[in-house]
């Protein structure tokens, strides 16, 4: 369902309901959609808890922090993404450095 649909479901359940067609065969007649579908009459009720969560998150998604020094989240539509600045990464230790660290700490685990 879309956030629109799932709005409607919620703010008129009483008027809403859900059809769902599970298509397993490519060979679809209107026989199979007939044996097939399930319509779920009080979808509005039944999503209304996450529809709260989502309205909760769509509200504090404006108030988040969404950077902490060279670090960041960005968010555009559904797709999350966290954002690593240069500044975090352009300290990090050589492709050497680096090496002799991971075995260090390695080494230590097998004594």
């Amino acid at each position: 369902m879309t956030v629109a649909q799932a709005r409607t479901a919620v703010t008129e359940s009483e008027r809403f309901s859900l059809c769902v067609v599970q298509i397993d065969n490519p060979d679809v007649s209107a026989e199979i959609v007939r044996e097939q579908c399930r319509f779920v009459m009080d979808i509005g009720t039944q999503i209304e808890p996450i529809w709260n969560e989502y309205y909760r998150f769509e509200e504090m998604k404006g108030k988040l922090r969404t950077t902490v020094g060279d670090v960041g989240l960005d968010i555009a539509g559904s797709e999350v993404r966290f954002r690593v600045s240069a500044g975090a990464w352009t300290e990090g230790l050589p492709f050497d450095d680096a090496v002799s660290f991971i075995l260090s700490i390695c080494g230590s685990r097998d004594s």
